[in-house]
């Protein structure tokens, strides 16, 4: 996934692509239909993906993307619900977001024959008390508005744009034939009038898109032709940048200054030192003297808009990625510049990151120069001392920034286990709320969680939270619960009783395991077969046909950092797998509701898959875990003689390594009287193996 991300389907976006491409710098497309795909130019550094996304799609990615990524929404400006979801998810996912503006249709829109209406159903109502035939120009998705007004039926012919879609949109709305005008911009003055008179139109309905959208043209046409214009006013906008803005974040194209050129070999004078500087939580106050000298003797600042607020005296730009500092420096006469970051400069920091890029791109160079990292104080030791709490022997973790929040506060719930402290940087209120419901539903029971926001900054507010209500203690400026907390930057102070004694291979007894009516598998069996499995550090297993959950806690228990996904059908079982996951206190056993192998599909790609139910679907679940990975390690249990014989049968077609299959027989003792007399179950047949993946290819 690239950290340039559009949201195109407009001429703005095709344009930005178009620049971006130019420049040489990969990134990524989304547009909502074929058409929009079609209509991108085909190339390389241009990644397309085609479909339209919900919200939590868009954070999903924009977590992929990282932290640094850029958003640019160019989007149609009357899409505003699209807009409202792509600022929403970058908002929770912590990445940058820009809106991409159109151009206004330059005061084209005024005199006698033009009307304004707020709003598609304000036009159409309007529409029923005019008379005449209307062209409708505002694209495909509220034809439904105007069509169903019984007083337009008959009058209404629609131009849009010549996808399936569209003219899919058009019959569901009743417009046929002749009434569609399938067509693909950019429409002159003169196109437009042709199609007036084509069709005998007395009033033109647009929305008022803008110079790139055809509004000018279109409003001349009708004055020239004598008709109205009902123009749907554009949704007011605040902030955003032009195209034009946008890639002058990126440089000229080559053949202007090359802009990736870091050579420096032109005999020029350059630069010789540059800083990355941890500026600490964020206020000037709390720069060290070295971090301060340095700033003061810097030409040229770059960093977050942020962290660049209390130096306004200085030469600025926004960047915090070397891809982007490198061509102000390279077309700079300065010899000293700072890279600001927030914290230090060696906790969860770009510095370091940011020191081996430049390295890299400057090695090349004969010019004397030094990069060099300025220590900063953290965030955690400046909400240590906010607290009075001794740091020296707490775990030191990030949620921020990561691609799974949920599976990095797992592995923060283990640390809490293990050290009975965790400190903790938060991308933002969602994942406070998160890890507050994992505290409740996993976590020691006697966790307290502490939460620090803004720190060093005037709004600045340290409070603890009850992880069992999510209420905050006390209310914070008028909040009482984390979820109606505002987003911003947050810390994370977590404390309780360190487990001591926890064995390395845990052994959970059968009665410590909700059974109701759903078959389990036993305690020895069970151990066999999660020994045969062989798990270890980061494992992520697939356990088929869970039952009870048995099998997916005692893996889960071994390492919190193993995923086990416990596939289920019946609804029974699946509470029973919830209710044990969290008896044990087990974020990291995942319920999946439904029969294999349909509902494997979308899981991630397994390392091991016990079978312990398979549905007469064995040999179709081997193809999808083959296919998912060529190397998956395999654990099969069957008790029937049916399933005894497919499990045998169906081995032998497929390439495997390692096979293995022993046939177990437990007794266990009973008390009668003074005597002790042992009780058999019935024998299990334990098939083991992994496949291989050398025959697979």
């Amino acid at each position: 996934m690239n950290d340039i991300l559009i949201f195109a389907g407009t001429t703005e976006g095709r344009t930005l692509s178009e620049g971006l491409a130019a420049r040489g710098i990969p990134h990524t497309v989304f547009v909502a239909t074929e058409y929009g795909e079609l209509m991108m130019a085909d190339d390389p550094l241009a990644e397309v993906r085609r479909g339209r996304l919900d919200e939590a799609e868009m954070e999903k990615l924009f977590r992929e993307a990282g932290p640094d990524a850029k958003v640019y929404d160019a989007t149609h400006p009357f899409a505003v619900v699209v807009t409202e979801n792509i600022r929403a998810a970058c908002e929770k996912a912590g990445c940058r977001y820009i809106r991409v503006l159109r151009e206004d249709g330059e005061g084209a829109a005024e005199g006698a024959g033009i009307r304004y209406f707020a709003s598609a159903p304000e036009c159409a109502e309007a529409l029923a008390a005019e008379e005449g035939s209307v062209l409708l120009t505002t694209g495909s998705k509220e034809l439904g508005v105007f069509a169903a007004v019984p007083r337009l039926a008959g009058r209404l012919y629609a131009r849009v744009l010549p996808s399936a879609e569209s003219i899919g949109l058009c019959a569901e709305a009743g417009l046929e034939g002749k009434h569609v005008i399938a067509m693909h911009g950019p429409f002159s003055k003169e196109l437009n009038k042709a199609i007036i008179s084509q069709y005998g139109i007395d009033i033109l309905v647009t929305k008022e898109t803008g110079k790139s959208g055809g509004f000018p043209e279109k409003i001349e046409a009708c004055r020239e032709a004598g008709i109205k214009a009902f123009v749907i006013g554009r949704p007011a906008e605040a902030g955003g940048v032009t195209v034009e803005e946008a890639l002058a974040e990126f440089g000229t194209v080559p053949g202007g200054s090359a802009v990736f050129d870091w050579s420096f070999d032109d005999g020029e004078d350059r630069p010789s030192r540059i800083f990355l500087i941890g500026i600490g939580p964020g206020s000037a106050d709390l720069l060290t003297g070295e971090a301060r000298k340095h700033i003061e003797e810097a030409e040229i600042l770059f960093g977050a808009p942020r962290m660049l607020e209390p130096f306004p005296g200085k030469t600025s730009y926004p960047y915090y990625k070397a891809a982007d500092v490198l061509p102000v420096i390279y077309d700079s006469d300065a010899s000293c510049f700072a890279v600001l970051f927030s914290g230090d400069s060696g906790f969860f920091s770009g510095a370091v990151k940011m020191k081996k890029a430049l390295d890299d791109a400057l090695s090349a160079s004969s010019k004397d120069y030094s990069v060099e990292i300025i220590p900063g104080i953290s965030s955690l030791s400046y909400f240590a001392s906010r607290l009075g709490a001794d740091y020296s022997d707490a775990a030191l973790m990030s949620i921020h920034g990561s691609k799974d929040p949920g599976r990095a506060a797992d592995a923060l719930l283990a640390e809490l286990r293990k050290r009975g402290k965790v400190f903790t940087l938060l991308s933002g209120r969602d994942d406070a709320v998160m890890l507050a419901e994992k505290l409740r539903d996993f976590g020691p029971k006697d966790a307290s969680m502490f939460l620090g926001r803004d720190l060093s900054y005037p709004g600045e507010n340290v409070f603890m939270a009850d992880t069992k209500t999510g209420r905050i203690i006390p209310d914070d400026a008028g909040f009482s619960y984390l979820s109606e907390l505002p987003s911003a930057s947050y810390v994370a102070y977590l404390c309780a009783p360190a487990e001591t004694g926890k064995p390395v291979f845990p052994v959970l007894p059968d009665d410590s395991f909700e059974r109701g009516k759903v078959p389990m598998t036993k305690e020895a069996i069970r151990h066999l077969s999660i020994a045969r499995l062989g798990l270890a550090e980061n494992s992520v297993l697939y356990d088929i046909g869970s039952g009870t959950g048995s099998i997916a806690v005692q893996a889960a228990s071994i390492r919190e950092t193993i995923r086990v996904y416990a596939i289920e059908k019946k609804a029974e079982a699946l509470d029973l797998i919830r209710l044990n996951a969290r008896k044990h206190r087990l974020p990291n056993v995942i319920p999946v509701e439904g029969e294999a192998p349909e509902a494997l599909t979308g899981l991630e790609k397994p390392t091991h898959a016990f079978i312990g139910g398979s549905g007469g679907n064995l040999r179709e679940i081997l193809d999808v875990l083959r296919a998912k990975n060529p190397a998956v390690r395999v654990v099969l249990n069957a008790v029937s003689l049916e399933t005894i014989a497919e499990m045998t049968a169906v081995v032998k077609e497929f390439p495997v390594t390692d096979l293995t299959i022993e046939q177990v027989q437990v007794s266990r003792s009973r008390e009668l009287g003074s005597y002790h007399l042992m009780t058999a179950d019935n024998p299990v047949m334990i098939c083991s193996f992994t496949f291989d993946p050398e025959e697979n290819k």
